[in-house]
């Protein structure tokens, strides 16, 4: 997740909310739904996560398989589609890239759902925990040797391929 939030100027919550369909490695792109002023946009994907994420949707896939074979499966749909089509909440295609190791029960359906990982974690321990934890995993991966912070990262470092002062 570092690695995608650090090559693609992605927001950490918008990383979160990625969804499988969301990705596209044809294209190298990442589409970001209801993003910042709840606005959707394309940004890329970074070519040095290709083989990593690939893995890990793989990874997600799997967990997808075993939740749907024990009766689970679900996740929440963006406003009114779930209404349209009541059975997406279980394809493929809607599933988080990143998502929880625990599921809920929503009360109003009784279906067993998974929330975006990060999104769990931040309701359990704190939103600036998440970006602090966050922005640590990302110092050891590129092993950047600099003080980092989360406001200021990107900032500091730039987006890689950017041209220079386009942070």
């Amino acid at each position: 997740m570092a690695l995608i939030l650090y090559g693609s100027g992605l927001r950490l919550l918008e990383c979160a909310h990625l969804r499988v369909k969301d990705v596209d490695f044809g294209r190298n792109q990442l589409v970001v739904r209801g993003g910042k002023g709840d606005k959707d946009r394309v940004t890329m994907r970074p070519a040095a996560v290709k083989t990593e994420l690939a893995r890990h949707i793989e990874g997600v896939k799997q967990q997808h398989e075993d939740d749907l074979r024990h009766g689970a499966g679900w996740v929440e749909l963006p406003s009114a589609l779930a209404r349209k089509y009541p059975s997406a909440g279980r394809e493929w295609p809607w599933q988080w890239v990143f998502p929880a190791t625990r599921m809920y029960v929503e009360r109003a359906t009784g279906q067993h759902r998974r929330l975006p990982g990060p999104v769990q974690y931040r309701l359990r321990v704190g939103e600036g925990r998440v970006f602090y934890d966050v922005t640590r995993e990302a110092v050891q991966v590129l092993a950047i040797v600099t003080k980092a912070e989360a406001a200021g990262w990107l900032a500091e470092h730039g987006t890689p391929g950017a041209p220079s002062g386009a942070g």
